[in-house]
């Protein structure tokens, strides 16, 4: 009851505060992200932990995308139930999957985004060798992989991400983590996946200017990947 009650108010008040404006602003640089890579007219991209929130980064994606006459097909995993991927279903462009669907998809995508997902996974940082595993799983199934995430510097900038994750995810009964990449976590765990980051998109904000010192630019990073060469 409790639950609900804050899961409720937290909703209406991510919705009164943000609306649509971090989707958009998130979508904008993964869209940039994906066309310094491209030149096709048609791409396959797998999104996973792609989330509750409409419209889905996949949505809005794909509306960039067609603004430069680029077709996309996407396929979003994340732990949805049967009811919400009955809701989630309505565009044959966006398929959304079971997250333990993954196991059954054979085909090979050309970019596969990660969007504030992977510090929520099991253990998150704390566990690169984890990481690692999941990101050697991803890099089998695409060519690029683009990691939306965050940067710590400090207990402070590690309270207001934790905040931050609070608010936007407390509905949905996402774990908190217990911290987040510090840079040389992030490229330690490229290390360990044979991942090598090809461009790395910083210090550009995602929330409205009201929401002051949360909106620290430099707490937010894009990097995009691929295999390593070598």
């Amino acid at each position: 009851m409790i639950f609900e009650i804050i899961s409720n108010f937290n909703k209406l008040l991510r919705k009164f505060l943000l609306g649509k404006y971090r989707q958009e602003k998130i979508s904008f640089q993964l869209t940039k992200a994906i066309l310094n890579c491209n030149s096709q007219k048609k791409v396959k991209i797998l999104d996973f932990g792609s989330g509750y929130f409409q419209p889905s980064l996949a949505n809005l994606i794909s509306k960039n995308l067609k603004k430069e006459n680029i077709v996309s097909q996407f396929t979003c995993l994340d732990f949805y139930n049967k009811i919400a991927l009955e809701k989630l279903n309505v565009n044959e462009n966006i398929v959304y999957k079971n997250l333990d669907d993954l196991k059954n998809i054979n085909q090979e995508f050309d970019f596969c985004i990660i969007a504030d997902t992977l510090h929520h996974i099991d253990e998150g940082v704390d566990d690169l060798d984890n990481l690692s595993k999941v990101l050697n799983t991803l890099k089998q199934k695409s060519k690029y992989i683009i990691i939306k995430d965050h940067f710590e510097y400090n207990f402070l900038s590690r309270k207001l991400l934790q905040i931050l994750d609070f608010f936007g995810n407390y509905q949905n009964k996402t774990n908190l983590p217990k911290k987040y990449f510090t840079k040389n976590s992030f490229f330690k765990l490229l290390e360990k996946s044979q991942l090598q980051s090809i461009s790395l998109i910083e210090n550009k904000k995602y929330y409205p200017w009201f929401f002051l010192f949360f909106n620290n630019s430099k707490l937010h990073f894009i990097s995009t990947l691929k295999k390593n060469d070598t």
